[in-house]
């Protein structure tokens, strides 16, 4: 992409993904402890966002939240789901953060 329409149009595309994200993840911290129905849009949202920008571990946290609200709610896993997307996105804003800081030298 960088090469395509150059170094800066790429780095505040890749910011203004980063600025999504982060409204994502607000959304869920305002959302998570609500009905399973009111975390599927957001989680749907946010997996979606981080296929996009290729944060795997963010996507795959939600995937399983979603999994685990619609067919497992009952279970009990060694952690709590919404913690893992919590924690992984996390993670992510800070892989965000570290390229735009490196990437622009």
């Amino acid at each position: 992409m960088r090469k395509s329409i150059g170094t800066l149009a790429a780095l505040d595309i890749i910011g203004d993904f980063q600025d999504v994200l982060r409204e994502r993840l607000q959304q869920f911290e305002k959302c998570k402890d609500a009905s399973p129905a009111a975390q599927f849009k957001v989680l749907h949202d946010l997996t979606t966002t981080a296929e996009t920008l290729g944060l795997l571990e963010l996507a795959v946290a939600s995937e399983r939240l979603v999994y685990h609200l619609r067919y497992d709610p009952s279970s009990t896993y060694g952690s709590d789901p919404s913690e893992d997307v919590v924690n992984a996105g996390g993670r992510a804003i800070h892989a965000i953060e570290d390229y735009l800081r490196h990437a622009a030298h």
